[in-house]
């Protein structure tokens, strides 16, 4: 475990890098956790820090679930608007109006 006095370069360097390592450090196992398929290939740099203030065998920790890969991860959204006149449909414009640019957003 790092020291108060650990830099953050000690810390990243001896920061838990699988899955299974975390698992094994909590006592837990990747079973416990409904972890998608690809999980063993996720990227992971926990430090010891950080893993030290989760709950050993607590597979619903919120620290823990921070940092694992989650299965809504995978799923699949529709995408969201993103420009002024997708976002923003015009609205009716009143009978009198002058205003060419009355009734957006």
């Amino acid at each position: 475990m790092n020291t108060p006095s650990a830099t953050w370069q000690q810390a990243l360097a001896d920061a838990f890098d699988s899955v299974a390592d975390l698992c094994a450090y909590l006592q837990l196992s990747p079973a416990d956790l409904s972890l998608p398929r690809q999980a063993t290939a996720f990227p992971l740099r926990v430090p010891r820090d950080f893993a030290a203030r989760m709950q050993a065998g607590n597979p619903n920790d919120p620290l823990l679930r921070q940092v694992l890969p989650d299965l809504a991860e995978l799923n699949d959204y529709p995408a969201t608007p993103t420009t002024r006149s997708a976002i923003c449909k015009p609205w009716p414009k009143p009978a009198l109006s002058t205003n060419t640019t009355a009734g957006f957003c």
